[in-house]
C-alpha cells in the first residue's frame, strides 16, 4: 500500500476507551526546522484558541527545536501525570530520533498519543514506522500544519 502523502491512522493505536484522571494535557511539538516548527505551532494555537477543545482540562502546547530537550524533559518526570499528544518529526539532529521519543512517551501513558512526520520517501522508514503503536504517520509538505491541526482535533473528539 502506498502511504506517501496521506495521513494513515494505526488501527492498534486507538486505545480502548481510557479514563482520564489527569486533568493536564500536553502536546508536544518536535521538530527541528524553526519554520516548520513555527507553523505547525501557530495552526495548532489557533485550534486551541478556537474555543472547540475541551475545558475541563488544562491544555499545554509545548515545542521543542531538538529531541535531546525533549528527551531530557520526558526522563526527568515535567509531563508526569499528564496525557501528552506528540507530534514528531522523526529525523532529528544530535542523535536522537523521533522513534526514540515515541519509545518513553508510550511507556509513561497508554493514553499518550504519538504522530511521526516525515519528509523521507525511504520506503523500509514507512514499512517500521507503520509497525508501531503511533497514532498516525503524516508525510511532511506544505499541508502539515493543517494535517497536524486535523489530526488534533480527531484525537481530542475520540477522546471526549
Amino acid at each position: 500500500m502506498n502511504t506517501i502523502g496521506k495521513i494513515i491512522p494505526h488501527e492498534e493505536a486507538l486505545l480502548p476507551e481510557t479514563t482520564f484522571a489527569e486533568s493536564r494535557i500536553i502536546i508536544l511539538i518536535v521538530e527541528d526546522n524553526e519554520f516548520e516548527n513555527a507553523i505547525i505551532k501557530k495552526q495548532i494555537q489557533l485550534l486551541l484558541d478556537s474555543g472547540r477543545m475541551p475545558s475541563d482540562f488544562e491544555i499545554e502546547l509545548i515545542s521543542y527545536m531538538d529531541g535531546r530537550g525533549c528527551m531530557n524533559d520526558l526522563r526527568a518526570g515535567v509531563f508526569e501525570k499528564s496525557v501528552i499528544i506528540a507530534f514528531l518529526d522523526y529525523y532529528l539532529q544530535k542523535g536522537i530520533t523521533g522513534f526514540d521519543l515515541f519509545r518513553v512517551i508510550n511507556s509513561l501513558n497508554a493514553a499518550n498519543k504519538s504522530i511521526f512526520m516525515t519528509q523521507s520517501n525511504e520506503y523500509k522508514l514507512w514499512v517500521r514506522l507503520s509497525k508501531t503503536k503511533a497514532y498516525a504517520l503524516i508525510h511532511k509538505d506544505v499541508l502539515t500544519p493543517l494535517k497536524c491541526r486535523d489530526l488534533l482535533e480527531k484525537i481530542f473528539s475520540e477522546m471526549f
